[in-house]
Parts: C-alpha cells; sequence; structure tokens
C-alpha cells in the first residue's frame, strides 16, 4: 500500500491495532457492531500509521471541547477483497465512531482503496460514541492503475501540499480532497472545493437529484398514457434544471 501522506518522520507510526481494542474498552457497541467484531479475518490486518500533533509534525492544536483538534490520528486497514465491498464501509464508522479523535482511514484490498474522514462531536466521556458523526468518504481507487484524478486526489493528500495552519486546517485539507475527488467521479469535471462541508451538501444533493432523473426516465419509457408521459416529463425538466443550477455552484 502507498504511502498517501506522506506525514513528517516523528508523526509516522507502525503500529498493530487489533480490533479487541473496541471490545476491551466498554464501548457502547450495538448488537452489528459485535457480530462485525466477531467476524473472522475482517479485517485481515489494520495499523495504526501515524498521530500528528504538535509535537510531532510542529502543527498547532485548534479549538476546545466536542469539535477540538489536537491530535489527528491515521489507520491502514486491509481487507480480503470478498469484504471489502460490503464491509469497508462498516469498518470506517466504527472507527470513527470509538475513537476519540479525528480519523484518516484507508482501507484497502490488494488491487484497491478509499480515504475515509469524518467530522464529528468528540465525547468528553471515556468510553463514549462520537456524535454529529458525517462521513466524508472518497471514491474506491485503484492500487494498480491510477488515473488523472487519481493523481490529483493524491497529490492532494501529502503533508507538504496542504494548509497546515493548524490541525482543523490539515483535517479540512483532506475534507476538500476527498469531496473534490468525489466531484469528479460523479460528474466528470474538476471542482474546485474551497468549503468542504458546502460542497459535501451539494454532492449529496446531486445524488438524490440524480437518482430521482433516472427513476422519472423510467417512468416516462413505461408510461403509456400521453397526460401521464406529460406530468413526468415536466418533473423532469424541473429535476434537470435544479441539477443545471447545482453545476454552477
Amino acid at each position: 500500500m502507498k504511502n498517501l501522506f506522506q506525514l513528517p518522520h516523528p508523526a509516522q507510526k507502525q503500529t498493530p491495532f487489533p480490533k479487541s481494542f473496541f471490545t476491551k474498552n466498554n464501548y457502547p457497541l450495538t448488537p452489528a457492531e459485535k457480530r462485525l467484531l466477531k467476524t473472522p479475518n475482517l479485517p485481515l490486518s489494520s495499523e495504526w500509521t501515524g498521530s500528528l500533533k504538535p509535537t510531532a509534525g510542529n502543527v498547532p492544536a485548534h479549538g476546545e471541547g466536542p469539535d477540538r483538534f489536537a491530535e489527528i490520528q491515521y489507520f491502514r486497514i486491509h481487507l480480503r477483497e470478498a469484504d471489502y465491498d460490503r464491509s469497508a464501509k462498516k469498518l470506517a464508522q466504527l472507527y470513527h465512531r470509538y475513537l476519540p479523535y479525528p480519523l484518516v482511514l484507508t482501507l484497502h484490498s490488494d488491487t484497491r482503496y478509499r480515504v475515509s474522514t469524518a467530522t464529528k462531536h468528540i465525547p468528553a466521556t471515556k468510553g463514549s460514541a462520537s456524535t454529529n458523526l458525517t462521513e466524508f468518504t472518497s471514491p474506491t481507487a485503484s492500487l494498480i492503475n491510477a488515473d488523472p484524478p487519481q493523481v490529483a486526489f493524491e497529490r492532494a493528500l501529502a503533508f507538504p501540499n496542504i494548509t497546515a495552519l493548524h490541525l482543523k486546517t490539515v483535517y479540512e485539507s483532506y475534507l476538500r480532497a476527498v469531496v473534490a475527488f468525489n466531484w469528479q467521479h460523479a460528474a466528470g469535471s474538476v471542482v474546485q472545493v474551497t468549503n468542504p462541508y458546502l460542497s459535501q451538501t451539494n454532492l449529496e444533493e446531486r445524488r438524490r437529484l440524480k437518482k430521482e432523473e433516472n427513476q422519472l426516465v423510467q417512468q416516462i419509457r413505461k408510461s403509456k398514457r400521453m397526460p401521464e408521459r406529460v406530468e413526468l416529463q415536466l418533473k423532469l425538466n424541473v429535476v434537470r434544471k435544479d441539477l443545471a443550477e447545482l453545476a454552477e455552484r
């Protein structure tokens, strides 16, 4: 697995991270999370690969309370090819939910990977789950053949290329990179992301509108009544207008 983040040497780690960590620390695991942790060979391995903080990277902390950025932790999680599609998202949610830090996760099989980040409120009480969790996850990228959008995405993740005024700007650089790669993947065009939170909201709205567009197209194809076809076409025109306006934001 390639070195995506190119962290300063003092921030780099190579420490195995067993999934028993979650069961030994009295986290309020759901039944589904407990089943996930009991699944054999899921993941094949997990490694704590980095800890970026003021004393290991010379980047100041930022904020207080549940939104604090005192450290950013990095993990690499290796899955079997068969488990990648069905379990990568669930594992990412588990880590984001219970580890009380801003996290950067790389989840990969032998041929592909994705990067997962998240905004959340970090609990003050040890052993509690994070709240207000919103994930920012990249599209799946290749470990074999990287196309130009993927190359740009990986360049944006490298520490020498990110905004390192403080740890929040570092993390928001990752959010922007993930959202920009998602837009490129979804729309086929380069989008300049200045506000990752707004761009993520717009991306989710685009996905909703595209789904509605596809449903309306299918309904029009199946409809045999002219009044119904006209009504559906008017709805489709509105959806396409909204999509066009969204692309210009």
